[in-house]
C-alpha cells in the first residue's frame, strides 16, 4: 500500500478511532487518570487531524458548521472572564468545567475531516465493548457463598460510570432496531439481556432515569407508527425479563440480587444526603449573572477542601458559575440539539445513525445528580450528536 493510501485511511479512521478510544479510556478506575488521558488523547487529535486535514487540502466549509458548539463555548469563555476578572486563582477558573472548552475544537475537526457516519456508528459500538470488562468484573464481586457484595456494587458504578450511559443506550436500541425494523446485525439482540445485567446491578437511580428517558424520548418519536411501538416495547420487556434471568444466574438467587440492589440504592440515598446539603449551600447564592468559573461558595461551605468550586449537582453548579443567564443559555442549545434531532429521527424513518445521536445524550439526565455534564467524554458524544445528526439532514431530501 502506498504511503498516500496510507495516510488517506488514517484521516478516514482518525475520528472514528478517536470516540472509540475515548470510550474505552472511561474504562479505568481512577477519575483522575481517566482525565488526564482524555484531555491528552484530545491534544493528539487536534493536533494529528489539523495535520491531516492540511493535506488533504481544501478550503474551510464554513456553511456545514453548526453554531450549536460555538454557542456552548460562549458560555464558557464568559465565566472564565467573570471568573478572572472577579479575582479568583487562574488555576481554579481554567479547571471548573474545563471541557466546555473542547466543543468548538472537536466538532470542527469532524466537520473538516468528514467521517463516515457509518465509522462512528462502529466506534461507538466497539467501544461497548467495555461492558464485557464491567460485565466481567461484577462477576468477579461474587463471594463463594454466591451472594453479590453490595460494596463491590458501588465500587462497580463509580467506576464505569461514564461509559455506561451511551453504551447502553447503543446496543440496546441499535438491537431494538434490527428488531423492530427486520434490519441490522441480530448479534445484538444477543448482547442486549447482557447490558439489562450491568444496568440493574449499577443500583443508580442516576442510570436507571437516564435510560428511562432516552427510551421515552425515542418511543415519543414511534407514537406515529402504533404497530412499531407496540414491538419495540415488547422487546424492551423482554430483555429486561432476559437480564434478570443472568443477574440471578450469576448470583444464586432472586433473593441475592434483590438484596445486593437494594443495598446498594439504600447507600447511593444515603450518598445523597450531601447533595442535599450542596443544594441547599448554593441556593441561596444564585443570581443572574453568576459568580464566573472557579468561584467557591461565599458561605465558606465546600464539598472538597482543595477543590472548593467542585459540587455534584452539575445543573446547579453550572448556574451558580454563570448566572441563570448561562444556565438558560445552556438549556436553550440543549432543546435546539434535541428538537431538530427528534426531527431528524422520524425523517430519517429511524436510522442507527440517529438512534445514536439521540441515545448518547442520555448524560444530561445522570449529570443532574453528577458532576459529569461536561466531562469530556460526554462533550465529544454531545458533538458527535451534533454532527450525526447534520449528516442526516445532508443525507434525508
Amino acid at each position: 500500500m502506498s504511503r498516500h493510501k496510507i495516510l488517506d485511511r488514517v484521516t478516514e479512521y482518525w475520528v472514528p478511532g478517536y470516540l472509540f478510544l475515548m470510550m474505552v479510556g472511561a474504562l479505568d478506575h481512577n477519575p483522575r487518570f481517566v482525565s488526564d488521558v482524555a484531555y491528552a488523547a484530545t491534544l493528539i487529535f487536534l493536533i494529528g487531524g489539523a495535520g491531516l486535514f492540511l493535506r488533504r487540502g481544501g478550503s474551510i466549509p464554513w456553511r456545514d458548521f453548526s453554531a450549536l458548539p460555538f454557542c456552548l463555548f460562549a458560555i464558557w469563555t464568559y465565566g472564565v472572564l467573570l471568573g478572572l476578572v472577579s479575582g479568583t486563582a487562574p488555576g481554579m477558573v481554567f479547571r471548573n468545567f474545563a471541557g466546555m472548552a473542547l466543543f468548538p475544537f472537536v466538532y470542527g475537526m469532524m466537520v473538516l475531516l468528514k467521517p463516515n457516519p457509518r465509522l462512528l456508528v462502529g466506534a461507538l459500538m466497539l467501544g461497548s465493548v467495555g461492558f464485557v470488562y464491567m460485565v466481567t468484573y461484577l462477576l468477579l464481586t461474587v463471594n463463594p457463598q454466591g451472594t453479590v457484595d453490595s460494596i463491590g456494587l458501588m465500587t462497580f458504578r463509580y467506576h464505569y460510570y461514564l461509559a455506561t450511559i451511551p453504551a447502553i443506550a447503543v446496543m440496546l436500541l441499535i438491537a431494538g432496531r434490527a428488531v423492530v425494523f427486520r434490519d441490522g446485525n441480530q448479534l445484538h439482540f444477543l448482547l442486549a439481556p447482557a447490558i439489562f445485567v450491568c444496568m440493574f446491578y449499577s443500583g443508580s437511580r442516576a442510570f436507571y432515569a437516564a435510560l428511562a428517558v432516552t427510551m421515552l424520548f425515542l418511543g415519543v418519536a414511534l407514537i406515529p407508527r402504533w404497530s412499531l411501538l407496540i414491538r419495540a416495547t415488547l422487546l424492551g420487556i423482554g430483555f429486561l425479563m432476559s437480564g434478570l434471568f443472568l443477574a440471578m444466574l450469576s448470583s444464586g438467587g432472586t433473593a441475592e440480587v434483590g438484596q445486593a440492589v437494594a443495598q446498594s440504592i439504600e447507600m447511593e440515598i444515603e450518598s445523597g444526603s450531601p447533595r442535599s446539603q450542596q443544594l441547599a449551600a448554593m441556593l441561596p447564592e444564585l443570581n443572574l449573572f453568576g459568580h464566573g468559573l472557579g468561584a467557591a461558595l461565599g458561605s465558606g461551605y465546600a464539598r472538597d477542601p482543595i477543590f472548593t468550586y467542585a459540587f455534584e449537582l452539575s445543573y446547579i453548579s453550572l448556574a451558580h458559575k454563570v448566572g441563570f443567564l448561562g444556565l438558560l443559555a445552556f438549556l436553550a442549545c440543549v432543546a435546539v440539539h434535541m428538537a431538530q434531532s427528534l426531527r431528524a429521527l422520524i425523517r430519517s424513518d429511524f436510522k442507527p445513525e440517529m438512534i445514536i445521536a439521540v441515545s448518547v445524550m442520555g448524560f444530561l439526565v445522570s449529570s443532574w445528580w453528577n458532576p459529569a455534564l461536561f466531562a469530556p467524554l460526554f462533550v465529544v458524544l454531545f458533538c458527535a450528536s451534533i454532527y450525526l445528526r447534520q449528516a442526516t439532514d445532508a443525507q434525508v431530501p
